[in-house]
């Protein structure tokens, strides 16, 4: 659903946020931009500091049958030259 529609079915930064699976800081600048008479920002795509081992991280919840542990994996990661720390979810971005 449109960020916008949302929020004035909700008129919260919070619920919107929530149903279109974005931060409520988006919600708020796509409201102000339109309060405003602009256009909507664009959304930026960043990439997150574990691409580059997705593919090696599959593969062991694959072979594991989702039985490894995380920290497990971050031993791993840690070895194969990974440089974030265990609490780094996997969709945090780098900096």
């Amino acid at each position: 659903m449109e960020i916008l529609a949302v929020y004035d079915l909700t008129p919260s930064f919070w619920d919107a946020a929530v149903v279109c699976g974005v931060s409520h800081n988006t919600v708020r600048s796509y409201v102000k931009a339109r309060d405003e008479g602009r256009q909507a920002p664009i959304a930026r795509q960043r990439g997150r500091i574990t691409d580059p081992f997705l593919p090696q991280m599959k593969s062991w919840v694959q072979q594991s049958r989702g039985k490894i542990r995380g920290d497990v994996v971050h031993e791993k990661l840690v070895a194969l030259g990974y440089g974030g720390s265990i609490r780094t979810p996997a969709t945090c971005s780098p900096g």
